[in-house]
C-alpha cells in the first residue's frame, strides 16, 4: 500500500481533506487504519483541518465524529489541538460553561481538554458564570457538580466570592455539590435536582 499511497498522495489527501469537511469519519479513520500516512498528511493540512474542526465539528457538537476520530486515527493529537487553537478553543468552552450544557463537557473531557488550565486562563469568566448559576432561585448543582470533576478551583472561588455567596439557597446541598470528598456518589445529585 505504501507504493500506492505515494502515487496517488496528492488525490488521497485532497479526498481526506473532503471527508473532514463533510464529517465523514468512517473514510477518516479507515485511511487511518490502512496506514496512510496521516501524519504527514496533518503537518500539510493542519490549518485546515484545525478550521474544520474549530468553526463546523465542534459548534455542531459532532461528538461522535470528535469521539472516533480521537480514538480511531492515533496520529490525531487533540491536547495539541486544543493548544493551537487556544483562544477559539477556551471561548467554546465558556460559552458551553455560560449556557450550563454540563454534558458537553463531560465530552470535551474525553477529548483531553485540559480544564485545569483553562480554569486558570479564564478564572475570572468561569467565575462569573458559576456565581449566576448559584444566585439563582433554583441553582444549577448538576453544572456545578460537573465544575466539581473537572477540578474548578473551588477552594479559590469560595475565597474571593465567598460574600456573595454566604447567602446562596441550600447552602448544605451547594457545599457537598462543590466537595471533591462527595463525587462517589455525585449521581445522586443527578437525582435530586
Amino acid at each position: 500500500l505504501d507504493a500506492y499511497f505515494a502515487a496517488h498522495r496528492r488525490e488521497l489527501e485532497a479526498l481526506l481533506v473532503d471527508a473532514f469537511r463533510l464529517r465523514d469519519v468512517a473514510l477518516i479513520a479507515d485511511l487511518s487504519l490502512l496506514e496512510f500516512p496521516v501524519g504527514p498528511f496533518f503537518e500539510r493540512h493542519q490549518a485546515e483541518i484545525d478550521s474544520v474542526l474549530l468553526y463546523r465539528w465542534l459548534p455542531n457538537k459532532c461528538w461522535t465524529e470528535l469521539g472516533t476520530l480521537r480514538n480511531e486515527v492515533q496520529r490525531w493529537s487533540f491536547p495539541a489541538f486544543f493548544e493551537r487553537s487556544r483562544d477559539r478553543s477556551d471561548d467554546f468552552v465558556l460559552s458551553i460553561i455560560e449556557n450550563g450544557y454540563w454534558f458537553d463537557l463531560q465530552n470535551l473531557a474525553q477529548l483531553s481538554f485540559d480544564f485545569q488550565s483553562f480554569f486558570e486562563r479564564r478564572f475570572e469568566q468561569v467565575s462569573r458564570a458559576v456565581l449566576g448559576f448559584i444566585e439563582t432561585p433554583r441553582p444549577h448543582f448538576v453544572l456545578l457538580r460537573e465544575l466539581s470533576a473537572l477540578s474548578f478551583p473551588w477552594a479559590r472561588f469560595m475565597e474571593e466570592q465567598r460574600d456573595r455567596i454566604a447567602h446562596a439557597k441550600d447552602d448544605d446541598f451547594l457545599q457537598f455539590v462543590i466537595s471533591l470528598e462527595g463525587f462517589e456518589v455525585g449521581s445522586k445529585v443527578y437525582g435530586v435536582v
